[in-house]
C-alpha cells in the first residue's frame, strides 16, 4: 500500500505525461498551422498574379489607365467602409469579413467578398 507520499508521487507522474500529451498537441497544431499559412500565403501570391494580369489585359483591350483603377478602387474603398450586422448575433462586423468573427455566421457570401 502506498503512503501519502507514494500516491503524491504517482500523481505527479501521471500530471506529468498528461502535460506532455498537451504540449505534444500543441506542437502538432502549431505546425499544422503553419503549414496553412504558407498554403494562404501561396494562395495569396498567386491570386495577386491573376489580378495584375487581369489589370494588365484590361488596360490594353480598353485604354484604361491606373489612374482609372485608384479612382474607381477608391469608391469601392469608401462603398464598403460601413459596419454591417450579422443577421444572427447582431454584432457589427466590419465589411470586409464574409463570416462573422463571434458566432461564425456567413454574412455575405458573394464571390466579391
Amino acid at each position: 500500500m502506498y503512503g501519502i507520499f507514494g500516491m503524491s508521487r504517482a500523481a505527479d507522474i501521471v500530471s506529468d505525461y498528461y502535460a506532455e500529451v498537451d504540449a505534444a498537441h500543441a506542437e502538432s497544431k502549431a505546425t499544422s498551422l503553419e503549414f496553412k499559412v504558407h498554403v494562404l500565403e501561396a494562395h495569396l501570391t498567386k491570386a495577386m498574379i491573376i489580378n495584375e494580369t487581369l489589370w494588365e489585359i484590361m488596360k490594353e483591350k480598353l485604354n484604361l489607365t491606373d489612374d482609372i483603377l485608384e479612382d474607381q478602387l477608391g469608391k469601392v474603398d469608401l462603398r464598403e467602409s460601413t459596419s454591417k450586422e450579422c443577421p444572427k448575433c447582431h454584432h457589427m462586423i466590419a465589411p470586409h469579413h464574409p463570416i462573422c468573427i463571434y458566432c461564425g455566421q456567413v454574412i455575405d457570401n458573394s464571390i466579391f467578398t
